[in-house]
C-alpha cells in the first residue's frame, strides 16, 4: 500500500512539474497591431519571383507572406501553410534585408519565409507604420536595434515590424491568394 501511495505521489509530483512547462493560453503571443493597408499582390509577386532568381515555387497569402518551395513540391499550398505554422509557433523572429532593388524581404525562423515590404509601400505609408509599430512588438517582448537600444526602431524596424504583424495576420487565418510557378509565370 505505501508503494501504491508512492507511486501515485510521484505521478501527481511529475504531472505538477510538466503542467508548468505547458505552453500559455495565449501562446504564440500576438502583436496587438494588425495592418489595414492594402497587400499589391501582384507586385508582392514580381519581387518574390525576382528573389527566388524565379527557381521556387512561391506561395503567396493574403497579407503578403511568401513561401518558397522547390519546384518538384507536390501540395504546395498544403506546405506553405505547414511552414508558416512552423513559423508563428516556433518564435516571431524577424529580420528585415534591403534587397538589391531598394526593397525590403523580411525573413523569419523558417528560411523561405519571408514578406516583402517595397520602398513605395513604406514612403507612402511611413506616418502610419511609425504611429502603430509599437503594437507590433508582442507581449513581454524585447528587440535590440544595432546599438543594443531595447525596443527603439529605425526604418528598418519599424519595417520588419509592419511585415511581421501582417504575416501574423496570415498565419492565423492563411487564405493562399496566389502560387507562382516559374516555369509558367516567366
Amino acid at each position: 500500500m505505501k508503494n501504491a501511495i508512492a507511486i501515485v505521489f510521484m505521478f501527481g509530483l511529475l504531472a505538477s512539474l510538466f503542467a508548468q512547462v505547458k505552453k500559455p493560453d495565449d501562446f504564440p503571443p500576438k502583436p496587438k497591431w494588425k495592418p489595414d493597408v492594402p497587400v499589391n499582390i501582384s507586385v508582392i509577386a514580381e519581387r518574390a519571383s525576382y528573389y527566388t532568381d524565379h527557381k521556387k515555387i512561391v506561395v503567396i497569402f493574403a497579407h503578403g507572406t511568401c513561401v518558397s518551395l522547390a519546384l518538384d513540391s507536390r501540395k504546395p499550398e498544403d506546405e506553405a501553410k505547414a511552414m508558416l505554422d512552423r513559423v508563428l509557433n516556433f518564435h516571431p523572429d524577424f529580420n528585415p534585408h534591403e534587397m538589391d532593388d531598394g526593397n525590403f524581404a523580411v525573413s523569419y525562423s523558417q528560411p523561405n519565409c519571408f514578406s516583402v515590404v517595397t520602398k513605395e509601400e513604406f514612403q507612402k505609408n511611413r506616418e502610419y507604420i511609425r504611429k502603430n509599430h509599437l503594437d507590433g512588438v508582442v507581449k513581454d517582448e524585447v528587440l535590440l536595434n544595432a546599438e543594443n537600444k531595447p525596443n527603439v526602431f529605425d526604418d528598418r524596424g519599424m519595417i520588419g515590424l509592419f511585415a511581421r504583424a501582417r504575416m501574423f495576420m496570415d498565419a492565423q487565418r492563411p487564405d493562399v491568394v496566389r502560387i507562382l510557378h516559374p516555369q509558367k509565370d516567366r
